[in-house]
């Protein structure tokens, strides 16, 4: 499976604010919102696909945008090695040990015996609408990667994901929109730019186009699979793992879904 962010960990700072990279909240409100709303304090929490460990740092704080008085146990995974070990360095300067960060894809989960049943709560942050290359049977790999998920998770427990409103991102494109995301760290500008090329079979793809300052362009293509809520629900149906909400928020490009589930208790 190809790694995309090779090299990149640092231009990844366009995607996050200076709030976001000091661990204030998790880049998603509603999935905030529901686990200081319904998680309790002590509750083990997978990050998978944690990427640069921003939103590890912020479980691992109990979400201080949103004071709860509430504290969480935070454990972290991603394919991704060069992100991974950005992600425990994060975890590390605020006590987080680096045992609980470990390399793995969504399915890969399911081989790691002493995760096996244990979260009560795992996110998924960004990612599973991701398509590992081109020539990928996406719905084979999302039933694989919904399965690596539930088979960390507890009975009971809840999977937290999000996927794009590929509607509103489409009608954005079409107008003539620019795609760019944006942000300042420590005085510096990061910059990325998307480029969408919408494929006939609900397979997409993105040139991003990311720099630092004013410095050299840096180019990565990104595959995209779309599937609609009612597509992601069967999927998660068919592991056990039974809808319990779902919301929409953001606009345009910026527009997504976010959907809880929980693990059958039987």
């Amino acid at each position: 499976m190809r790694d995309a962010y090779t090299g990149l960990n640092r231009l990844y700072l366009s995607m996050h604010t200076p709030a976001e990279v000091a661990g204030e909240d998790i880049n998603d409100p509603v999935m905030g919102d529901w686990l200081a709303k319904n998680l309790p304090s002590g509750a083990r929490i997978l990050d998978a696909g944690c990427g640069l460990g921003f939103d590890a740092l912020a479980l691992h704080r109990g979400l201080p945008a949103r004071p709860s008085g509430k504290s969480w146990t935070v454990y972290g995974s991603d394919f991704s090695p060069d992100m991974l070990a950005d992600a425990a360095r994060v975890g590390a300067a605020h006590g987080v040990p680096a045992s609980r960060y470990r390399q793995a894809s969504f399915a890969g989960l399911a081989e790691l015996p002493d995760w096996r049943q244990s979260m009560d709560a795992v996110t998924v942050n960004y990612a599973i609408y991701t398509q590992p290359e081109p020539s990928t049977d996406y719905d084979t790999y999302l039933r694989e990667s919904i399965e690596g998920l539930a088979a960390v998770m507890r009975p009971g427990g809840a999977l937290l994901l999000n996927f794009r409103d590929w509607t509103a991102l489409r009608a954005e494109q079409l107008g003539g929109a620019d795609h760019v995301v944006e942000n300042t760290h420590d005085g510096v500008r990061f910059h990325c730019k998307y480029s969408w090329s919408f494929g006939p079979r609900r397979g997409h793809m993105a040139t991003l186009l990311m720099r630092e300052a004013d410095g050299p362009v840096r180019r990565s293509d990104v595959w995209f699979a779309e599937r609609s809520p009612a597509d992601i629900a069967r999927t998660l149906r068919a592991a056990r793992l039974v809808p319990h909400c779902i919301k929409r928020h953001g606009v345009g490009a910026a527009s997504f879904f976010t959907l809880v589930a929980l693990k059958d208790p039987t």
